[in-house]
């Protein structure tokens, strides 16, 4: 029966201890429900509550404690968590940036190829049109043109022209132009590397 008395009244106080804690509950409230409780009129119960009181308010001390360092852990936690949100959130945001900017580069870089195939396409066009204007044109009137144009530019036109042609106006050339070019399209031939 004592034990049980005991452990009642630890539970009282250690509920009292959480409301109060809470502020839902006042001294004068505590003070209270100890005279209903434990009755003053017994001098023995007195003393003997009295030294049980020394021993549950040191008991209620290190409760307290506990209860102060187990609600000083949560708010850590708490804070590491919000931090932890925070962190999570703000790389999501950089992730989302990041994502946006590759699908601009992606876009972008198919902007370029575009141009860049127009350009070229553009450019064959334009040689494949020199190379018809110098074709209809006579060989010593097409040679002192080439030979100033540059060596690449002179190597795509005279591919695209009729091989009687590029013949007459390599023969009519800078024989030191004439064996370049000659040695250029023939690396170009089908079957060479």
């Amino acid at each position: 029966m004592k034990k049980v008395a005991i452990i009642f009244v630890l539970f009282l106080l250690f509920t009292g201890l959480m409301l109060f804690r809470k502020g839902l509950l006042t001294r004068e409230s505590i003070d209270y429900l100890k005279g209903k409780i434990l009755p003053s009129s017994k001098e023995s119960l007195s003393e003997a509550s009295s030294q049980k009181s020394i021993k549950a308010s040191a008991e209620e001390e290190k409760i307290v404690q506990a209860l102060k360092d187990i609600e000083d852990r949560k708010k850590a936690i708490t804070q590491r968590e919000e931090e932890l949100d925070r962190l999570k959130e703000h790389l999501m945001l950089q992730e989302k940036e990041l994502s946006e900017r590759a699908d601009e580069l992606v876009l972008l870089k198919k902007e370029i190829e575009g141009y860049f195939h127009k350009a070229e396409s553009e450019r064959d066009s334009r040689v494949k049109w020199l190379a018809q204007v110098y074709n209809n044109m006579r060989a010593e009137e097409v040679a002192p043109i080439l030979q100033k144009l540059e060596d690449d530019l002179a190597l795509e036109v005279l591919s695209r022209m009729d091989e009687r042609q590029v013949g007459k106006i390599l023969g009519m050339m800078d024989v030191q132009k004439a064996a370049k070019l000659a040695q250029k399209i023939g690396k170009k031939l089908p079957g060479r590397k």
